[in-house]
């Protein structure tokens, strides 16, 4: 469902969680990653500094899950009801 990116330094796509925002039909994964930058070095020095991220998770027409890619920027979504 969601894996490493190393073309963008995103690893450690682990750990996730779905949700589902009530009364839609929509679904929120959230997930850990922790990015390595070009420099050489793990985001948080020593590939610890692990980070929460949010993604939308979709479906195709046959209602499989669709691939998540990780993503450099946030997801953003109000959840007002």
């Amino acid at each position: 469902m969601i894996e490493q990116d190393p073309d963008h330094h995103l690893y450690a796509t682990g750990h996730h969680n779905i949700v589902n925002i009530p009364g839609t039909d929509e679904w929120i994964i959230a997930y850990h990653r922790f990015a390595y930058n070009p420099a050489g070095r793990w985001s948080g020095g020593d590939g610890c500094h692990r980070e929460v991220v949010f993604a939308p998770l979709t479906y195709a027409a046959d209602g499989s899950i669709d691939q998540v890619r990780p993503q450099v920027g946030s997801y953003i979504r109000s959840l007002a009801f």
